[in-house]
């Protein structure tokens, strides 16, 4: 099967760069270029580790710091003395490979000595292995203790990662997390919450790796220092150019993403598909699709041709010449050290140690380089983490907290919320305008019903009463004030909902459903149930049948998704698209234990059967008579909708006609209403006379006995 490619390369042919897809713009702090070559698409970092170094890498650099400065102080606060501990131990690991390095060089003239003289020092053997064991020991309780330090500080900061994005994202409104630009940044930040590669951890772990790599390149080039004469280090110099030019021509041209997009290889992956999908089985069999399948592959295969499935790939100019310069400085680096040894009279341990200080600068450097880059290539993910923290929520509350709201009353002693919307206008991010010049009054107690066409606008207004969104233009007035003037919170309270897309908390149980529709009644105890919530909703039959009831634990569907057997419930299931219903009803009742002043039911009866619906509506009446308020509900069954007050008809995002139903249909001329009324009327009736001549006939029958 064709792969992607490996990374930091530079691919032979293809078409010119061109910009990168939509998909992948916004997704990385590097400016991205995309290629062709066979069936891939390549996305790759544009430029190169000199870029780092250019005032826009430096201003890149500064913009980022002081969010990167901020995770540190996060993890500090989070346990300060095993923070301490884990930076100082990486440092002074750093320094450790340099102290063995000096003490294996001792050992070897130790052991030189005693060959050229016949005389060993046992007392300069004893600390040398003492010194040795010493830095073994050192190593291992140092690595036990990072171990164990990055396990608590890594969980803890996980934990607290996670926990300030669910605020960030919970403390947002419909209207931030609409834009996509809020959406990616969301995205990018969920990886800093990652245990692996770019998490949190990892990236502060990334930056003190960068200071101990400097620490630790500094402790060899020390130790180097005493060992070389000045002859020597232009070479020294320049065999460490390797990295150098490596990472010039590799670092930051890399790449970022591969996909393929070849329409022949797509069709022959989709074929396959569908030859090996056991839920295609049955129709492949029954349609004698065998044979089609085959010889589509083989058609797409043939037209394909011999297409590059991988890449191929070659090295860039820069390390070219990097490995060319490994190449002379280090045989003529070895040579000039034997030289300066019959000279000057070095000795064996002194060459070993030279060599190998010199090849752990070489190594210490290339990481340091590469660990600098992914560094500043990953800040960005940082920055978008904090943002996302800092952002306000569109909708937010007036200044000094909002007015306190108050129960109104209409003219004929009914109780509820008074609604007034004037000249109405709203548009979604992004999208034109869906209510234009929306203009009604609601009085307190009503019954509103709101029909129209689907898209009208019924469940936007719904939105905006809820203060999901806020109008763009106009006015929405409830119990004469300004919407606006009210706290968001204060207002829900007094609200209760039922969504047309209501949510599905799963995997949770039915009294959990239920109870998020007023968790401080939940917890605290209310004389309305949440069994009585069920049973108001048509809901309790179902649920009393359930083998744990309301402790029933609902899940997804999961076909074709592996199922975690710590989560395995035998008393769990999914309901039906009606039984969901009702929970969801029987939720938004619940909520009105706190005494909400408006019902909101946004197509309450949809899946419900013509009994349950009419039971649905009497229990709704008895639930309105216990307390008086404004209630409001879309639908598009026309045998509820006459029970309603009065009802409004919403069309291309305006209200056309707002009125009884009777005051509706005896209206002078044809109404929009009275068409969707007798067009309604019309499908029920043509339903019920299909019925009819499908039952047998009672005459027939009867005349048949008497012949």
């Amino acid at each position: 099967m064709a792969r992607p490619p490996g990374m930091g390369r530079k691919f032979k042919g293809g078409k010119p760069p061109r910009p990168p897809p939509d998909d992948l713009i916004g997704t990385s702090a590097q400016k991205l270029v995309t290629t062709t070559q066979g069936i891939w698409e390549i996305t790759k970092r544009e430029g190169s580790l000199v870029r780092r170094f250019t005032k826009d890498g430096v201003d890149e650099i500064k913009q980022s710091f002081p969010y990167v400065w901020r995770l540190f102080k996060l993890v500090l606060a989070l346990n300060p003395r095993r923070t301490v501990l884990l930076v100082i131990g990486r440092l002074v690991m750093s320094i450790l490979p340099s102290t063995r390095l000096r003490v294996q060089g001792a050992f070897i003239d130790l052991v030189q000595d005693a060959i050229d003289y016949g005389k060993l020092d046992r007392t300069r053997l004893l600390r040398l292995a003492s010194l040795h064991m010493l830095i073994h020991v050192l190593e291992e309780a140092i690595s036990t203790l990072l171990e164990s330090s990055n396990a608590v500080i890594e969980r803890r900061l996980g934990e607290k990662l996670d926990l300030e994005l669910m605020r960030a994202h919970l403390k947002l409104d419909l209207v931030s997390l609409a834009d996509p630009a809020v959406t990616q940044k969301f995205q990018d930040a969920e990886r800093v919450c990652r245990s692996t590669g770019n998490g949190g951890f990892q990236q502060i772990m990334q930056v003190v790796d960068v200071f101990t790599s400097v620490t630790g390149i500094l402790s060899q080039v020390t130790t180097l220092s005493g060992l070389v004469s000045r002859r020597l280090w232009p070479l020294v110099l320049i065999s460490t150019l390797r990295p150098l030019l490596h990472a010039a021509g590799m670092l930051g041209g890399g790449v970022f993403g591969a996909r393929i997009t070849d329409p022949l290889y797509q069709r022959m992956s989709t074929v396959k598909s569908f030859a090996t999908n056991p839920s295609l089985r049955q129709e492949i069999k029954v349609f004698g699709l065998s044979d089609w399948l085959v010889k589509e592959y083989e058609a797409a295969s043939t037209a394909l041709g011999v297409v590059s499935l991988r890449f191929q790939r070659e090295e860039g100019m820069w390390s070219n010449i990097g490995n060319f310069v490994e190449a002379f400085t280090t045989p003529a680096l070895y040579i000039t050290t034997a030289l300066q040894s019959q000279k000057f009279k070095i000795s064996l341990g002194t060459l070993n140690l030279l060599q190998s200080t010199t090849e752990q600068i070489i190594r210490s450097t290339s990481k340091l380089l590469t660990r600098s880059e992914n560094v500043v290539s990953n800040w960005k993910v940082v920055q978008s983490f904090f943002e996302c923290c800092d952002m306000a929520p569109a909708v937010h509350a007036p200044s000094g907290g909002g007015k306190d709201y108050e129960t109104a009353e209409a003219a004929d002693g009914r109780k509820g919320m008074k609604i007034e919307a004037r000249n109405v206008r709203f548009a979604y991010p992004g999208q034109p305008e869906v209510l234009h010049d929306v203009n009604f009054t609601i009085q307190p107690g009503e019954m509103i019903a709101v029909v129209g066409y689907n898209g009208a606008g019924k469940s936007t207004i719904v939105k905006l009463l809820t203060r999901l969104f806020d109008c763009t233009s106009g006015e929405l007035l409830l119990n004469g004030t300004n919407i606006r003037e009210y706290h968001p919170e204060d207002l829900r309270k007094r609200t209760a909902v039922l969504f047309q897309d209501f949510g599905k908390f799963v995997p949770m149980t039915i009294r959990e459903n239920i109870a998020v529709g007023n968790i401080p009644a939940a917890m605290y105890g209310h004389q309305f149930t949440i069994e009585q919530a069920a049973k108001s909703a048509g809901a309790a039959s179902f649920v009393e049948a359930l083998p744990k009831k309301y402790g029933t634990n609902l899940t997804k569907s999961r076909e074709g998704h592996f199922q975690p057997v710590s989560t395995h419930d035998t008393a769990s299931g999914d309901l039906s698209g009606g039984e969901w219903q009702k929970l969801a009803l029987a939720r938004g009742i619940f909520m009105r234990a706190s005494q909400s002043d408006l019902l909101i039911l946004d197509e309450p009866t949809a899946s419900l059967d013509p009994k349950a619906e009419f039971d649905l509506f009497a229990q709704l009446r008895e639930v309105r008579r216990e307390r008086s308020c404004t209630t409001i509900f879309i639908s598009h069954r026309f045998n509820t909708v006459v029970n309603a007050d009065r009802i409004m008809v919403v069309e291309e995002g305006r209200v056309v006609e707002f009125g009884s139903h009777r005051e509706l249909m005896d209206g002078e001329g044809v109404g929009r209403y009275r068409e969707l009324y007798e067009l309604s009327a019309g499908a029920f009736l043509e339903q019920e006379s299909s019925r009819e001549k499908k039952r047998p006939s009672t005459a027939v029958s009867v005349s048949t006995e008497q012949e």
